[in-house]
């Protein structure tokens, strides 16, 4: 008897395992995840290492929260996600409404994306975050983790985020036509990495990024 439960115990316990090993991602919570490793390194780089802490905390409002807000908001009106397909999303271009502008802008961005990966694979590293099996509030277990150079763990934030737009924002009608959602992820990106620098560079005249 013993025996059989401790069997018993062995395969309730490995099937538990089994299925935590592929827990759901659903594009609000990778959405959520990148929210956070984006807000930890405002905080961290140009709160602490700059010691800006105002200046972090009001980037992190005016520019991740933004940006999360408004493609959140995007997500529930117009969002792509499939569950059967890699990642999510975005649908197969044949199963898609052909639109020119459409498959113009997201295959000249998926290649620039592909090609910067290509260039530097450190750069892909959401994907392999996001399929771990661990809790984000117990970020010691994931084996997959940002860069500790803060240029590179930028970038990969930035990465992961302009993946997203792509996979599930790709049939929302301003980011089909004006590619709003994408523009402003740039622009907001961009302008945090240039205020980092600049501070950077102000408190370490003689040392370079």
């Amino acid at each position: 008897m013993k025996i059989f439960s401790l069997i018993s115990s062995f395969v309730v316990g490995t099937s538990a395992q089994e299925e935590r090993k592929v827990p759901p991602r659903t594009p609000p919570q990778r959405l959520n995840t990148l929210r956070r490793f984006a807000s930890e390194w405002v905080q961290m780089e140009i709160g602490q290492t700059v010691n800006r802490p105002n200046r972090a905390s009001t980037m992190t409002a005016a520019g991740i929260t933004r940006i999360f807000d408004t493609i959140t908001e995007a997500y529930e009106k117009c969002g792509f996600f499939d569950p059967t397909l890699p990642h999510g999303g975005p649908r197969p271009v044949t199963e898609r409404r052909k639109r020119s502008s459409d498959e113009k802008f997201f295959a000249a961005e998926r290649r620039r994306i592909a090609r910067e990966i290509a260039d530097n694979n450190d750069l892909d590293i959401f994907d392999k975050i996001f399929e771990e099996e661990f809790d984000e509030t117990e970020r010691g277990f994931a084996l997959a983790r940002l860069s500790a150079e803060p240029n590179l763990a930028w970038k990969q934030i930035g990465t992961g985020f302009r993946k997203w737009i792509l996979r599930y924002l790709a049939e929302c009608y301003g980011e089909v036509t004006y590619n709003n959602h994408s523009s402003r992820l740039e622009k907001i990106h961009g302008r945090i990495k240039d205020a980092y620098t600049g501070l950077f560079d102000e408190q370490n005249p003689d040392e370079t990024l």
